[in-house]
């Protein structure tokens, strides 16, 4: 949740400088279990297969990130998923974003965000822009008790000990959080967290921003 879920466009979970043959294999596995994850998933109202529901936890509640890509959300709503967990554990650019947000499985957590519809195709061009994640199935509710199947991103290698978000990043999930009313409660904990890095001016993310489209 690379560019638009954390700040910065990032490359597959294959890792750099080693076997380009290996990463292309890496990169072909990973990117067959993620279709293979979205084709399995169904949107839940009433059987719509051509359509799913991705929850976003981290800058992808935040319409700024949606910019950035050319996918059509179809609808986008607070909601939580159960058994999952929030925690800073994917690997970000030090010293500038020391971690971005990441999902992990544990029972009996919840973890609020935004539920977003989206068709198969743009959930597939979403994971391209965010391939550092893998895709799992989750259980989630919209406030008000509806429950609906959904996808979630959770890192392919996180790390070891959960680090901090810039203030930054921080603030864009926040931002996010709050624009679509997610739990009022929940937001406070984000917004109480610790946050490292060295502060960059903004206008150097949006540069950065128009380098990789130039480039790719």
């Amino acid at each position: 949740q690379g560019c638009g879920a954390h700040g910065v466009v990032v490359g597959s979970g294959a890792g750099g400088g080693g076997d380009h043959a290996s990463s292309d294999q890496d990169t072909e596995e990973e990117e067959e279990e993620a279709r293979s994850t979205a084709g399995a998933a169904g949107a839940g109202d009433g059987g719509d297969e051509e359509f799913v529901y991705y929850f976003a936890y981290g800058a992808m509640m935040n319409d700024s990130a949606w910019e950035r890509r050319s996918v059509t959300r179809l609808e986008s709503k607070p909601a939580f998923v159960r058994d999952f967990q929030l925690a800073f554990t994917m690997y970000g650019v030090w010293p500038v974003e020391p971690a971005f947000a990441d999902l992990r499985p544990k029972k009996g957590a919840v973890a609020h965000g935004v539920m977003h519809k989206l068709s198969r195709e743009d959930m597939m061009v979403l994971w391209h822009f965010e391939r550092r994640y893998k895709v799992l199935h989750a259980r989630g509710f919209f406030y008000g008790g509806t429950e609906v199947p959904c996808l979630v991103f959770s890192a392919y290698r996180p790390m070891e000990k959960e680090g901090s978000p810039s203030r930054r990043y921080l603030n864009i999930i926040t931002e996010g959080a709050r624009h679509y009313g997610v739990d009022e409660d929940y937001r406070r904990q984000l917004e109480a967290r610790p946050t490292s890095g060295i502060p960059i001016p903004t206008w150097a993310f949006h540069l950065g921003d128009v380098i990789m489209k130039l480039l790719f």
